[in-house]
Protein backbone atom coordinates (compact mmCIF):
# COMPACT_ATOMS: atom_id res chain seq x y z
CA UNK A 1 0.00 0.00 0.00
CA UNK A 2 1.54 3.56 -0.76
CA UNK A 3 1.85 5.87 1.67
CA UNK A 4 -0.76 8.20 1.02
CA UNK A 5 -3.13 4.98 0.88
CA UNK A 6 -1.99 4.31 4.23
CA UNK A 7 -2.55 8.05 5.99
CA UNK A 8 -6.08 7.81 4.30
CA UNK A 9 -6.86 4.31 6.03
CA UNK A 10 -5.23 6.22 9.55
CA UNK A 11 -6.86 9.32 8.90
CA UNK A 12 -10.60 7.43 8.45
CA UNK A 13 -9.60 5.04 11.46
CA UNK A 14 -8.85 8.38 13.79
CA UNK A 15 -11.98 10.29 12.48
CA UNK A 16 -14.26 7.57 14.06
CA UNK A 17 -12.25 7.45 17.47
CA UNK A 18 -12.88 10.38 20.07
CA UNK A 19 -12.11 10.15 23.65
CA UNK A 20 -14.26 11.66 26.33
CA UNK A 21 -12.64 14.61 28.90
CA UNK A 22 -14.79 14.75 31.88
CA UNK A 23 -14.45 17.84 33.50
CA UNK A 24 -15.35 17.95 37.28
CA UNK A 25 -17.26 20.91 38.71
CA UNK A 26 -17.70 21.48 42.08
CA UNK A 27 -18.63 24.45 44.22
CA UNK A 28 -16.47 26.60 45.15
CA UNK A 29 -13.62 25.45 42.03
CA UNK A 30 -11.67 27.56 40.58
CA UNK A 31 -12.76 28.87 37.21
CA UNK A 32 -9.57 28.29 35.48
CA UNK A 33 -9.31 24.34 36.97
CA UNK A 34 -12.45 23.89 34.56
CA UNK A 35 -11.45 27.19 31.86
CA UNK A 36 -8.16 25.50 31.22
CA UNK A 37 -8.66 21.69 30.55
CA UNK A 38 -11.80 22.80 28.27
CA UNK A 39 -9.46 25.29 26.01
CA UNK A 40 -6.77 22.78 25.63
CA UNK A 41 -8.68 20.06 24.49
CA UNK A 42 -10.88 22.09 22.45
CA UNK A 43 -7.93 23.56 20.96
CA UNK A 44 -6.26 19.92 20.44
CA UNK A 45 -8.89 18.68 18.86
CA UNK A 46 -9.06 21.68 16.69
CA UNK A 47 -5.20 21.39 15.61
CA UNK A 48 -5.85 17.53 14.84
CA UNK A 49 -8.00 18.26 12.02
CA UNK A 50 -10.47 16.37 12.29
CA UNK A 51 -13.74 16.88 10.62
CA UNK A 52 -17.05 16.29 12.60
CA UNK A 53 -17.21 16.54 16.73
CA UNK A 54 -13.49 16.49 16.64
CA UNK A 55 -11.18 13.51 18.95
CA UNK A 56 -12.37 14.99 22.33
CA UNK A 57 -15.56 15.10 23.28
CA UNK A 58 -15.64 17.42 26.25
CA UNK A 59 -18.08 17.07 29.41
CA UNK A 60 -18.51 18.86 32.29
CA UNK A 61 -20.22 16.96 35.38
CA UNK A 62 -21.34 18.52 39.04
CA UNK A 63 -23.52 16.33 41.47
CA UNK A 64 -26.28 17.43 39.26
CA UNK A 65 -26.55 19.30 36.02
CA UNK A 66 -27.20 22.68 36.07
CA UNK A 67 -25.52 26.08 37.74
CA UNK A 68 -22.06 25.69 39.71
CA UNK A 69 -20.81 28.87 41.61
CA UNK A 70 -17.15 29.43 41.41
CA UNK A 71 -14.75 30.36 44.38
CA UNK A 72 -14.78 33.46 42.60
CA UNK A 73 -18.56 33.73 41.82
CA UNK A 74 -18.98 33.00 39.00
CA UNK A 75 -21.49 30.83 37.40
CA UNK A 76 -20.83 28.07 35.36
CA UNK A 77 -23.44 25.40 33.82
CA UNK A 78 -22.69 21.46 34.01
CA UNK A 79 -24.04 19.36 31.39
CA UNK A 80 -24.67 16.38 33.33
Amino acid sequence: MAASGMMAVMKAIANTLSRNIAILALPGVLALDLTGPHEVFSLAGQLAAQPGPGCYRLLVLAGEAGPVATASGLTLVAEH
